[in-house]
């Protein structure tokens, strides 16, 4: 069995990804590539169970992203949307 990702080949896959969306009060999302497949981690915020998953995208669905981030214009958004929290001034 050929455990390497699918598109790979390609050029579809990213040198890099990390996203994270959320808040420790309201839960969040994040994704993190790392090399091989997709690391997701969601958590229900405050005391709720989170959950963590291995994700092995299509090249179909690597296609379609990456579209969908040339479409967004994210090329030209800032790299860091990091916000100081209001209380205490630390910065997520």
């Amino acid at each position: 069995m050929d455990d390497r990702p699918v598109g790979r080949e390609q050029g579809l896959l990213p040198a890099r990804l990390v996203f994270y969306l959320g808040n420790t009060g309201a839960g969040s999302f994040s994704a993190r590539w790392d090399g091989n497949a997709l690391r997701v981690e969601e958590t229900g915020g405050g005391n709720f169970p989170g959950t963590s998953r291995v994700v092995r995208p299509s090249a179909v669905c690597w296609t379609s992203f990456r579209e969908a981030v040339r479409e967004s214009g994210a090329g030209s958004w800032s790299g860091n949307y990091a916000v100081p929290h209001g209380c205490c001034g630390v910065t997520y």
